[in-house]
């Protein structure tokens, strides 16, 4: 299955372990100028940001990010995801705590 690219396996470290104190949910709502997809491969491409999805609704792309402190998420949204070409709206969204994460049963430990 490693061979055939259907399984790929990463090593995630806790963000909080190594000094990223914030983990935020970005909501981007795309505006003329940009397609969706040309939008969300910028995206990528900035350091901090872990995680990145097109969707249906309200927004149009879900960005997650992880980021040292307060300042470091400003510098983020005002230098980094507001500058972006087709970027018509966000709204941050800041993980306060995780109860829950699903996990397959053979991941599972007892």
């Amino acid at each position: 299955m490693l061979g055939d690219r259907v399984l790929r396996i990463t090593a995630i470290a806790n963000p909080r372990s190594v000094g990223f104190e914030m983990q935020v949910w970005v909501a981007i709502r795309g505006g003329p100028g940009q397609g969706i997809e040309a939008l969300a491969q910028l995206l990528t491409k900035i350091p901090s940001i872990t995680y990145v999805v097109a969707c249906a609704g309200r927004f149009d792309i879900f960005a997650e990010a992880v980021c040292r402190d307060a300042k470091d998420v400003m510098r983020l949204i005002d230098s980094e995801i507001r500058t972006l070409p087709g970027v018509e709206q966000t709204e941050l969204l800041m993980c306060l705590d995780l109860y829950y994460r699903a996990v397959r049963p053979a991941e599972r430990r007892t």
